[in-house]
């Protein structure tokens, strides 16, 4: 937690730290300027996209305005160089250090411990969401600078340690991750799919949809205005999309084309 004052010298407490703390003989000398660039921009996408699929599912805040600022805290004297995020939301720190920890309990194939069935399942669904969402790419930034086997990665939420990966590990992470984005594929509707939209947070353009058939509504992605879309709120439309589907389930949907078809909402809902 950083403290800064006013002034009249009053201690303000503005942010909350995540910290990923890069510790062995690598980082002798800090790390190397192309891995962090690609760090930097790696963990600020991937904690959009943790924000993103908890807002999604209702559990969390979109925002990667709660992000005050990311800084690099070298250590002169010691082999460990510190990456630091710094939140004005404790909540939102702790969604993505839990998302995140999640995320690496998933790609060992371990559980967390002291979680119920249904609180594993949830998270294992919000992890997935995020692998649909392309952001395997940006873990493996974040462990891509352990070279030796004495390197480790911290992840630390107010200076408590929630994950350490070694560099045994990192090995073990990169073969699930090639396995894992063979499983993830993208196909166009032959055929119009009919359904509905309906949103979740307009002012963040969330809107998810549910088709005919399916047991629920799946995000929905789009390109067309907003205004356009949230017109669509609640009408049944026959639509042109492409499917994100993930180990041969529906995962996401982009609205590509669409017509509206004048039925009935609620005996359509009812039809199934």
């Amino acid at each position: 937690m950083v403290i800064q004052t006013n002034l009249k010298n009053q201690k303000l407490e503005l942010t909350q730290e995540f910290k990923l703390i890069y510790s062995g003989p690598t980082f002798e000398s800090g790390i190397k300027i192309n891995s962090l660039i690609e760090n930097l921009k790696s963990i600020q996408e991937l904690i959009q996209s943790i924000t993103d699929v908890n807002a999604e599912d209702k559990q969390g805040y979109n925002s990667a305005k709660n992000i005050k600022e990311i800084k690099v805290i070298p250590k002169k004297g010691s082999i460990e160089e510190q990456i630091v995020v710094l939140f004005s939301n404790p909540e939102i720190r702790s969604t993505v250090t839990n998302l995140l920890v999640a995320l690496f309990f998933y790609l060992l194939g371990r559980h967390e411990a002291k979680k119920s069935q249904e609180e594993l399942e949830n998270k294992i669904d919000r992890v997935e969401n995020l692998i649909v969402k392309n952001q395997l790419k940006n873990v493996k930034k974040l462990y891509e600078p352990l070279e030796n086997e004495k390197d480790t990665l911290k992840i630390v939420e107010n200076n408590l340690i929630k994950f350490e990966i070694n560099f045994t590990e990192k090995k073990q992470i990169d073969k699930t991750i090639k396995k894992l984005e063979k499983e993830l594929k993208t196909e166009v509707s032959d055929e119009e799919i009919e359904g509905y939209i309906s949103a979740i947070d307009i002012d963040t353009n969330r809107l998810k949809f549910h088709a005919k058939g399916q047991e629920k509504a799946y995000p929905l992605d789009f390109d067309q205005p907003m205004t356009t879309v949230t017109k669509l709120i609640g009408r049944v439309i026959k639509a042109k999309m492409t499917i994100t589907k993930f180990k041969e389930k529906i995962r996401r949907f982009q609205l590509n084309d669409y017509k509206v078809i004048q039925k009935d909402l609620a005996e359509f809902i009812k039809s199934g």
